[in-house]
């Protein structure tokens, strides 16, 4: 997961993290042009293994990482 920019939800991003870790990896302000990930004035990305985009979100605030929660949740079971 790519996450561009100010994140308005830090403890959210970071439970989101904890929950999927082993899972998905969180990469804040990664070294990537944010306008190529689609997301110009921040967001959240998550790229799937085989390199496609699962789940792209204009904001990294509440709304949007609840988004991704509810995406990764609908086809993942996090680790115990």
């Amino acid at each position: 997961m790519l996450v561009f920019g100010a994140v308005a939800e830090g403890g959210t991003l970071a439970r989101l993290g904890r929950r999927w870790s082993g899972l998905v990896e969180v990469c804040h302000d990664p070294g990537v042009d944010p306008v190529r990930a689609g997301v110009p004035r921040g967001g959240v990305v998550l790229i799937r293994p085989d390199g496609h985009i699962g789940f792209r979100s204009p904001l990294a605030d509440a709304g949007g990482l609840a988004a991704l929660e509810s995406h990764l949740s609908s086809y993942l079971t996090p680790p115990a």
